[in-house]
């Protein structure tokens, strides 16, 4: 604004139960005076302007700028509707059903990734050189590769069970044994990926570097032993969380 601006304000309305009524303005900080452009931050409180599960806030902001008859610009309109319990609870069974479906995802993936782990190694026995060559290089590569990528996804959805545990609280789904469910499957998520399981992908990862056979060999062998491991509790998590 050629003018700067010299007061933003966010209009709120709220409707309950059929009724729209005014809510007091809320004056947004400008930073410095008289800007001519400003990005503001605001934040909307749910308990603190009462709304309860069903309401809905409408928002506005209304700018006017410093000219001498104060021009005003307004933003569109933004609704922001509080869910009902009902509609909280429906959408974390949603979401539970979602983890359950990437568990099921990751079981069958780390049974994938151990049968390729196992493949490699036997293909290993073969070898008499002291140097890996390109083939098996590559072949080892895209085992740690697959490894790591299946450790991420296990990360993810350990993530979206914490979040699960949190949003089935403020829905007040507060069923102590779903709870203790999601404790439970989040500590085999815990377990199965070990601090044991991250160090085998790191030493077959260093091995690959140095293009050392023997080196690498021992560590596909132990990584399998440690996959292994990582899918039993894998098909632990699948189960509790059923």
């Amino acid at each position: 604004d050629d003018h700067g601006l010299a007061a933003v304000v966010l209009e709120r309305w709220v409707a309950h139960a059929g009724a729209r009524h005014r809510l007091a303005d809320e004056p947004l900080p400008l930073p410095g005076p008289l800007p001519d452009r400003a990005i503001l931050p605001g934040a909307v409180d749910v308990a603190a302007l009462g709304l309860v599960p069903g309401d809905t806030l409408f928002v506005l902001a209304e700018a006017r700028d410093n000219s001498p008859g104060g021009q005003i610009g307004r933003s569109k309109e933004i609704a922001i509707r509080v869910p009902t319990r009902p509609e909280m609870r429906a959408a974390d069974r949603a979401a539970a059903a979602q983890v359950q479906a990437r568990l099921d995802s990751l079981v069958k993936e780390s049974r994938e990734a151990q049968r390729q782990t196992e493949d490699l190694g036997r293909a290993q026995q073969r070898g008499t050189e002291s140097a890996l060559d390109f083939e098996a290089a590559k072949r080892a590569e895209a085992v740690a590769e697959r490894q790591e990528q299946l450790l991420k996804q296990a990360e993810e959805v350990a993530m979206a069970l914490e979040e699960l545990g949190k949003s089935a609280a403020r829905a007040g789904l507060n069923d102590s044994a779903f709870q203790q469910a999601l404790k439970d499957v989040q500590a085999q998520l815990d377990q199965a990926m070990s601090p044991e399981l991250r160090r085998q992908l790191a030493e077959l990862q260093e091995a690959l570097k140095s293009l050392d056979r023997e080196r690498t060999k021992e560590a596909v062998r132990n990584l399998g032993d440690q996959q292994q491991k990582l899918r039993e509790a894998l098909e632990r998590s699948r189960e509790l969380f059923k």
